[in-house]
């Protein structure tokens, strides 16, 4: 789908792949809720279609950093529940938690880098 010209049916992938529509359809639903595919339409035509969208790879990464943020939330709840006497564990956490905001401060300036006008 990812170079696909036009936007797919569930048949066209499941002949294209050479599996069955049962599998397809299984992985379009898992596509769509973690928004890797959009479901479209055409005028006209009642099928879905389903497409990868121009900005997957914003999203995905927008997805990936939501998960480092979670992340860094239970480290930062699991620090203030450790006992003072475990200071290993403490240290693990927190090195956790200061490598998460960097990527985070990272990917804030690639992010401003990105909205940027271009020639």
């Amino acid at each position: 789908m990812l170079i696909a010209e036009e936007p797919q049916t569930l048949n066209d992938l499941a002949a294209t792949l050479q599996v069955s529509k049962a599998t397809i359809s299984l992985t379009l639903r898992q596509a769509l809720q973690a928004e890797l595919v959009d479901k479209v339409s055409k005028p006209g035509d009642r099928r879905d279609y389903y497409v990868v969208p121009d900005d997957i790879w914003i999203r995905t990464t927008l997805s990936q950093l939501r998960l480092l943020t979670r992340w860094k939330t239970l480290a930062a709840e699991g620090i203030e529940d450790l006992p003072k006497t475990s200071a290993r564990a403490h240290m693990r956490l927190a090195k956790m938690i200061e490598f998460f905001e960097m990527v985070e401060s990272r990917f804030a300036d690639w992010e401003i880098e990105w909205d940027r006008p271009r020639d």
